[in-house]
């Protein structure tokens, strides 16, 4: 499984292609992917959120999150949008690795307390903006008490 957007999803779109991979689906929200590499299938999610919205694209981050058995991203330690598609993973207790791009090296995030040291790497200022997008302290507490953690 695969997002469809520029960036990550697209280049590893690349590399599955170059490789010849076969066994690939490509995860969209809308009727079309923006990125389909292989031609591989797609599996389309619907959206309720305004079109072009970050809201509307993450509703195929969490289909694909919710058919995962665990998620592998590439992460600046800035961009909230990967960073939800994180939290995302850890609110329904599925692993996931990620490369951090600020200190070359894989992070496997699999609970709160995990995600808490994934967070301490954000610069302060990436770190206000996840809080304006996507709530973040609050979202993880509410992911902390739902879980017990």
């Amino acid at each position: 499984m695969v997002g469809d957007a520029n960036g990550a999803d697209r280049a590893v779109q690349e590399f599955l292609h170059e490789r010849s991979a076969t066994d690939v689906t490509v995860y969209c929200t809308g009727w079309h992917p923006r990125n389909n590499v292989g031609h591989w299938p797609v599996q389309v999610v619907n959206s309720k959120a305004p079109k072009g919205t970050s809201r509307y694209f993450a509703a195929a981050d969490v289909a694909m999150a919710s058919s995962a058995d665990l998620g592998l991203m590439f992460w600046d330690a800035k961009n909230s949008g990967t960073l939800s598609k994180i939290i995302e993973l850890v609110r329904i207790q599925k692993k996931c690795a990620i490369f951090v791009e600020t200190t070359e090296a894989f992070v496997v995030v699999k609970d709160v307390p995990t995600l808490q040291s994934l967070v301490e790497l954000m610069p302060g200022l990436a770190r206000q903006q996840a809080e304006n997008k996507i709530a973040l302290s609050a979202t993880i507490s509410t992911i902390e008490r739902s879980q017990g953690s």
